[in-house]
């Protein structure tokens, strides 16, 4: 490709400037995406916008030039994100240039006000709700009847129950003490937590991959400066960073040999989100099938399962928040999103028979029938259980990502920032195929969100369904391609020369000298 035979040919001075250009070109996206968004948001409801008031492009006659000002950013978002990884497959980069891409991107968010969703002052309401002495899990924001909280937090929640465990709840709990009930003080509150988590994750990430240095830029690409983490993560403060951080925790002392105690840290990851329980499925199996004898093998496996259960239960009855949670499970699935492919697919099969048939024309389609998505988690559980006893053949790592990237794809809701978790299992895993793949599937969720911030009013249209079918095909395309390209023995986004060692600049600030 005249694209690799010119990056191959660079000297290592050209090499640099394009690095420089990259890391600019990253910035410059992230700030546009900030004001831009900002802007949008300011002039869509000037009441619910962040501690600083007004923006130059917060008014309804600057909307024509916000909302191309967004999608601009995000494109030059993603064209510096993939040219970084195209430099360091083709010729290397340090972790530090990829560190300080990721930061680059995060500086802008951090000071903007929370874009492409408003849950994070979901998190700050529900907290309130259990101040307050009403049960989240039965009632939704509107009970507080505190207009700042209701002008924040996002309409969906309403009158709806939260679906999060009771641990996650004490924390929000916590911070709308902290904040005093403020939401904006509240959710700035979480994004340093979120931030820290991010951190952590990176920090988990290199350590877990020690062993592996000429994984550790790959890994950090994709699921640190990835930009849809970071909007995720520290725009929107979403706390599936927070599942990440306890689920490599987890890694590092099954790997360790406390694999029991990784366990239990799983059930606190179960804190956060129920569905984090799944990773127990595999690392329980890990250590099942270590042993000899099938029903050894069977009751160690039941034990792990055990452990992980016992922690999160014993959890939840520490919170003192009851069993209302499983109740709430499906409360996600009520969210009018068509990110998944069985919701799209269905949903584009609807509308298009219903247009078809004049009786139907005014009927209201929204999303996947109810028995669409249990055959979709169904399925799920069977991969989830598939991929647990093939445990050692994939590693842990792999098997969790995968189990719970299919969970994710075939249940009833999918909005980009779950992808955060499978993300940094897969990259820790290193398998080319799971880059090429966790790469496509962010740019296509880098784009499902309305430009600015303002999540899309009207996600189910034959329009949204075909868009995401047709990225998810492309995802699978380059997983095919990807899979080609090994047999070939090619490495795509995997490091060909060695980092910058200590104490020296990262290539991307080295003006001279020769190769490194």
């Amino acid at each position: 490709m005249p694209l690799l035979t010119w990056l191959d040919g660079l000297d290592s001075r050209q090499l640099a400037r394009l690095q420089r250009a990259l890391l600019a070109a990253a910035f410059l996206g992230s700030l546009a995406v900030a004001l831009a968004g900002a802007g949008i948001k300011s002039a869509h409801d000037p009441r619910t916008f962040w501690f600083f008031g007004d923006t130059p492009l917060g008014t309804s006659r600057h909307l024509g030039v916000s909302r191309p000002l967004s999608l601009g950013g995000l494109l030059l978002l993603a064209a510096g994100w993939l040219g970084l990884g195209l430099c360091a497959w083709r010729r290397g980069t340090s972790r530090r240039t990829v560190l300080l891409f990721a930061a680059l991107v995060a500086l802008p968010l951090a000071v903007a006000p929370p874009l492409f969703s408003d849950d994070v002052f979901s998190y700050v309401a529900q907290g309130q709700l259990i101040r307050a002495g009403f049960d989240p899990y039965t009632h939704g924001w509107a009970a507080l009847g505190q207009p700042g909280i209701g002008r924040t937090a996002a309409d969906f929640w309403q009158s709806t129950p939260t679906p999060y465990s009771p641990g996650f709840l004490r924390l929000a709990q916590l911070v709308a003490w902290t904040s005093g009930g403020s939401a904006y003080a509240g959710g700035l509150v979480l994004r340093v937590v979120a931030v820290l988590a991010l951190a952590a994750c990176a920090a988990l990430l290199l350590r877990l991959l020690a062993a592996r240095p000429d994984q550790q830029v790959p890994a950090l690409w994709l699921a640190i400066a990835n930009p849809l983490v970071l909007t995720g993560a520290v725009s929107g403060a979403h706390i599936d960073v927070l599942i990440a951080v306890a689920l490599l925790g987890a890694l590092v002392l099954h790997r360790s040999g406390r694999g029991y105690l990784a366990l239990g840290l799983v059930g606190v990851a179960g804190q956060v989100k129920v569905t984090a329980l799944l990773a127990a499925l595999a690392l329980a199996a890990d250590l099942a099938l270590r042993e000899r004898g099938r029903l050894h093998q069977l009751l160690v496996w039941a034990r792990g399962g055990l452990v992980a259960a016992a922690s999160f239960a014993g959890l939840s009855l520490v919170a003192g928040l009851g069993w209302g949670w499983l109740h709430a499970l499906s409360v996600p699935g009520l969210a009018d999103t068509s990110a998944t492919p069985l919701d799209a697919a269905s949903d584009l099969v609807a509308r298009v028979s219903s247009t078809t048939r004049a009786s139907n024309q005014n009927q209201a389609v929204n999303g996947a029938p109810g028995w669409v998505t249990t055959l979709g988690l169904l399925v799920g559980l069977a991969v989830c259980l598939a991929l647990a006893l093939r445990v050692r053949q994939l590693g842990p790592a792999r098997a969790v990502g995968l189990s719970v990237l299919a969970v994710l794809l075939l249940g009833g809701a999918f909005w980009p920032w779950y992808l955060i978790v499978p993300l940094v299992l897969l990259a820790v895993a290193g398998e080319r195929t799971d880059r090429l793949m966790g790469a496509a599937l962010s740019l296509v969720l880098l784009f499902a969100d309305g430009p600015g911030g303002l999540p899309n009013a009207n996600t189910h249209t034959v329009a949204a369904d075909v868009w995401y079918l047709g990225w998810y095909a492309g995802a699978v395309a380059l997983l095919v391609v990807g899979r080609r390209w090994g047999r070939t023995g090619a490495s795509p986004l995997t490091v060909r020369r060695r980092a910058d060692p200590p104490g020296q600049l990262p290539g991307c600030l080295a003006v001279a000298g020769g190769e490194r």
